[in-house]
């Protein structure tokens, strides 16, 4: 049985004053390796969640692309599998899989009846499921060298290997213009124009989109205000990871959060990182970032009457 692994570069942008670049990708990948993918810590991700997808929406993708493995690995000592299964046993264990499948759909389908939550049901069929990640980086040396080694478990070497492959394909991003100062996933080339005196709306247009990993994909009708319906419930309820995927060029290179030469707009938040003891540490600090880029920092009280008011949000 294939299974579709998926990487496309969302947006890529060239800090020229710092001479460091910033990539956004969305991928497609088993989420058993998820758990390989979140030890790099000097990336930015949101994942597709079970706790939000609902049990039928999720039953449907499962079916339309199950994850099977690309291998079958036969057992042997240390992490890496030995010579694939051929010929008969090699149908023998799809066939086992493909039943193991089924059977946790059978399960999970009896507990929904029963009344049990998404985020528990949709659990069941993790093994078997695909998600969908977005990714954002500055520096992607050591997960490159790592994933892409032979020695990287078969799924995760595949899709690093789509992420090269998709950043070879992206248009030449340092030929843009040398004003080129902010790193927006997903907004539109008209909604940049739009709204391009309005850098807060082009930050909650970028981080809405990036949140709804967890339960939507990106094609389709964009609604602005409903970007930033969800841009206040994030920045209200303290969600702040959708918001570390759009960025400022920073004048200096050094990091800000996990990013080098960028600033991700999470850091413009007083408070972002729940303890105030941190505010001491200086690319934490808002007023270091401020002598850094022409952004003041902000909070949920500073943005919400301007943006409510703009969009007619009640």
């Amino acid at each position: 049985m294939p299974t579709t692994l998926k990487a496309l570069v969302i947006a890529q942008t060239f800090n020229h004053r710092t001479k460091s670049t910033i990539t956004t990708f969305q991928i497609t990948m088993p989420r058993f390796v998820l758990a390989q993918l979140n030890k790099h810590r000097i990336l930015s991700s949101n994942t597709e969640s079970n706790r939000a997808v609902p049990i039928a929406k999720k039953d449907a993708k499962l079916l339309a692309n199950p994850y099977f493995p690309l291998s079958w690995g036969t057992n042997q000592k240390g992490m890496q599998s030995g010579v694939p299964l051929q010929g008969f046993k090699h149908h023998l264990a799809n066939l086992i899989w493909f039943l193991s499948l089924h059977s946790q759909r059978i399960y999970g389908n009896l507990l929904h009846r029963l009344g049990v939550h998404k985020e528990i049901v949709n659990r069941l069929t993790e093994p078997f499921q695909l998600v969908d990640i977005v990714i954002t980086g500055t520096q992607w040396d050591n997960f490159f060298n790592l994933r892409t080694n032979i020695a990287a478990q078969p799924e995760i070497r595949e899709i690093a290997l789509l992420m090269k492959k998709a950043v070879t394909e992206f248009p030449d991003f340092k030929i843009t213009s040398n004003d080129v100062f902010l790193h927006l996933p997903y907004v539109h080339p008209e909604e940049k124009e739009k709204y391009k005196d309005d850098f807060l709306v082009l930050f909650a247009i970028s981080s809405a989109r990036c949140a709804r990993v967890s339960y939507l994909n990106h094609t389709g009708n964009s609604n602005v205000t409903a970007d930033v319906k969800l841009f206040l419930r994030l920045v209200k309820s303290g969600h702040w990871s959708a918001l570390e995927h759009c960025a400022i060029a920073s004048n200096q290179l050094a990091l800000f959060g996990n990013f080098l030469g960028w600033i991700p707009v999470r850091k413009l938040f007083e408070g972002e990182s729940g303890d105030s003891s941190m505010d001491n540490i200086p690319y934490l600090n808002p007023k270091q970032i401020k002598e850094v880029s022409s952004f003041p920092s902000l909070s949920y009280s500073s943005i919400s009457d301007s943006l409510s008011k703009q969009f007619k949000i009640l």
